[in-house]
């Protein structure tokens, strides 16, 4: 099973508020109900440290949320992407290391591409609502050496709305100290 449930439960109303000194927008989902509330471990440059316990196990996880300075503008008119994210997780008692996946505020056009570029390197990701998994799991452990040692992604999307590509820049700034943290999460 892969993290999304999970995730999307977590970002419920109901963390608005531990969440709002900084860190983050918050997404409404049918499971709030029992969705556990996270917790902000610690914040590192543009990456936040973040867990909650699931009926499956503590879920640590690391997140960067993409920074516009204003709204993009498409065909004459104002458009606000919503908050959309980079982000990775454990799941450790179901021993799932460094998960990567791309979170976005809207729906993805059902399976398809989504581009991650880091340097020169370009790792594939399949979309499923608003989430997008890494398509061959045996690459996590290189993306996720290439978010250490890049300094910025480039997130390519296709929207489900009208079919156009989407690009979203993330800094890498303070992934590696980030993972650090959540590397002990027990």
């Amino acid at each position: 099973m892969f993290l999304t449930k999970e995730i999307i439960a977590m970002f419920s109303k109901k963390i608005t508020m531990a969440l709002a000194l900084g860190a983050f927008s918050v997404f409404a989902s049918p499971m709030v109900a029992n969705a556990q509330t996270p917790a902000l471990i610690k914040e590192f440059t543009d990456w936040g440290a973040y867990s909650y316990q699931s009926p499956n196990g503590k879920v640590c996880y690391v997140l960067s949320p993409h920074k516009t300075a204003a709204p993009l503008s498409e065909e004459g008119r104002t458009l606000s992407h919503g908050q959309n994210y980079l982000l990775v997780a454990q799941r450790v008692g179901q021993n799932v290391v460094y998960e990567p996946q791309v979170m976005m505020s809207y729906k993805l056009r059902q399976d398809s591409k989504v581009k991650v570029q880091i340097g020169d390197k370009t790792y594939q990701f399949i979309s499923r609502g608003k989430v997008a998994h890494i398509e061959n799991a045996a690459e996590g452990p290189a993306f996720v050496a290439a978010l250490k040692a890049g300094s910025s992604a480039t997130v390519q999307v296709v929207s489900s709305r009208n079919g156009k590509n989407r690009d979203y820049s993330f800094s890498l700034s303070g992934i590696t100290a980030a993972l650090k943290n959540i590397s002990s999460c027990s």
